[in-house]
């Protein structure tokens, strides 16, 4: 469950950045008594990614793709697990079981595959790959296939598991324009990602 209220929201660059300095540092999260909690992410070292300051706190990152609705999308937020990471087993089946439900009726998308596993790199993680094609009634403007897919790192801060952090990093594209370097985009963003926990 995504969090609304995010405390002392730590983001910088608002804006589009210059050739010389593409690549930058955004956090999330709020500090408690000199705590910190949320994650750090450094934004893809490509030219024109835009920052915005999303709603409720969170960081979104933005570029442009090769026609008006084609374009890539990062997005941090903190979020309140469905069920605690320990075991990590029943996390992965819990989010399974969400992304079934959740596009299961969905008017827009039809889900065409999905894929769950641990995080090598960071034992309270799971990485998510999501593969969804737009439903030609809600496509009806162009006969290209239009598909939607995602990495999505989720991880959980605190050994109780009432906070966590999901950083995602999507894609919109027609089926001419898939790009084949896309996951490894999302491996090399996910190894910049920083987590702060009490407990860590």
């Amino acid at each position: 469950m995504k969090i609304i209220a995010v405390i002392a929201l730590l983001l910088t660059g608002l804006n589009a950045w210059a050739e010389d300095d593409l690549s930058k540092k955004f956090g999330f999260g709020f500090a408690f008594k000199g705590e910190k909690l949320g994650a750090d992410i450094y934004s893809p070292n490509e030219l024109g990614w835009t920052a915005i300051k999303a709603a409720g706190g969170d960081v979104l990152l933005s570029k442009s793709g090769l026609s008006q609705d084609e374009n890539s999308i990062i997005e941090g937020y903190l979020m309140t697990p469905d069920v605690p990471l320990d075991p990590i087993s029943r996390y992965v089946d819990n989010v399974r079981k969400n992304i079934v439900a959740g596009y299961a009726n969905n008017k827009v998308y039809s889900l065409i595959g999905f894929d769950i596993v641990p995080d090598k790199k960071k034992p309270r993680c799971v990485k998510v790959h999501l593969l969804l094609e737009k439903k030609a009634e809600a496509n009806a403007e162009n006969s290209e296939k239009m598909f939607r897919e995602e990495f999505t790192l989720s991880c959980g801060l605190t050994k109780n598991s009432k906070f966590g952090v999901e950083i995602g990093y999507r894609q919109y594209y027609r089926a001419s324009n898939k790009d084949p370097l896309f996951e490894g985009k999302a491996d090399r963003l996910f190894d910049t990602v920083v987590l702060y926990s009490p407990d860590a």
